[in-house]
């Protein structure tokens, strides 16, 4: 596998974890394997085990091919939507999607 497809198919774990609100502790905990594999997995650093994909699929409700699907084409630009929390409370977490819900608010009624 290319980095480029584990880095890939490590934006598509990180996708997943971030729509299921789980922390990398508790995905980790939920497929039984270490913080530091999850980290190295989203950053594309490590090749994801099938075997580890599909228990984050089983976990997060996404299908297989949401993680393992070329990309129809390339995007030319893509902004970054995610932001790294490791290490950041939940109550913080929380706080942070509530202020990212008020700015959505405000360009909606600009």
């Amino acid at each position: 596998m290319s980095i480029e497809e584990q880095k890939r198919i490590g934006d598509k774990i990180r996708e997943a974890r971030f729509i299921s609100k789980l922390s990398q502790k508790k995905l980790a905990k939920k497929i039984g394997v270490g913080i530091a594999t999850i980290s190295r997995m989203e950053l594309g650093a490590t090749t994801a085990k099938f075997s580890d994909i599909k228990k984050i699929a089983e976990v997060t409700g996404k299908d297989m091919d949401f993680f393992l699907e070329e990309p129809k084409e390339k995007p030319e630009s893509t902004p970054e939507k995610y932001i790294d929390v490791t290490g950041v409370s939940d109550r913080d977490i929380e706080l942070l999607k509530q202020m990212a819900d008020r700015m959505k608010d405000k360009e909606k009624t600009a």
